[in-house]
């Protein structure tokens, strides 16, 4: 990891940040929801949780979706980029989980419109947006790939943080953990093939609809 994070050029250091303006912060995918409702309660649950959804969720779906549209991208080919885009949309099986992948899509486009970046084909999804800008900044597919995973753990711990509440030495302590499996599940999303892509994150998806019917919430998904 260290490797990875030192070769990579601080155009894309700037796209992985939380200050970046695409409003990852208002965003838990399911994580408030299970706070709420104890499935996490501490840090161990909370640690437990995020690897689950890493492996099960988040490697299966963003992570290999990434992968081909950069290929898309490097091949030139806009509508296997168009494809890919509409599928990230798709595989969002709740409605607050697709409104979060095209409204942190749009606001990504917009902030790399704003800042003069190349867009040479137009995207909608959360995920090929930062395949495209990621591929703007000069950084490889692997490197794309193992940053998102990155910037993803990075936002849930801080969820974490504010909502179990874990202190700022436990919070960071399990990011500095799950951050050991982002290469197996980098690795594990490159190998995937086509027909395999897809959520295996039941219980994450059944939370994701109850959110959507809490009545008090902090965050948008």
């Amino acid at each position: 990891m260290d490797t990875i994070m030192t070769s990579m050029p601080w155009r894309f250091w700037h796209l992985l940040s939380q200050a970046l303006p695409v409003g990852a912060y208002q965003y838990s995918q399911g994580l408030e929801s299970a706070i709420v409702d104890g499935v996490v309660s501490e840090s161990e649950s909370a640690q437990n949780w995020l690897l689950a959804v890493l492996q099960e969720s988040v490697a299966l779906v963003d992570l290999p979706l990434i992968t081909r549209v950069y290929i898309g991208i490097e091949q030139c080919n806009d509508d296997e980029v168009r494809r890919w885009d509409h599928l990230s949309i798709a595989y969002r099986e709740t409605n607050e989980l697709r409104r979060e992948e095209r409204q942190m899509g749009a606001a990504l486009i917009e902030w790399t419109k704003s800042v003069g970046e190349t867009v040479p084909v137009e995207v909608h999804s959360f995920t090929a947006a930062f395949a495209l800008v990621a591929h703007n900044s000069g950084v490889s597919m692997r490197e794309a790939v193992s940053g998102f995973a990155w910037m993803w753990l990075e936002n849930m711990c801080l969820i974490a943080t504010k909502m179990v509440p874990l202190g700022h030495l436990e919070s960071q302590r399990m990011l500095r953990s799950l951050c050991e499996q982002i290469e197996p599940a980098v690795q594990r999303a490159v190998l995937l093939q086509d027909h395999e892509l897809g959520s295996n994150s039941l219980g994450l998806l059944m939370l994701s609809a109850r959110h959507e019917m809490q009545p008090a919430r902090l965050f948008r998904s």
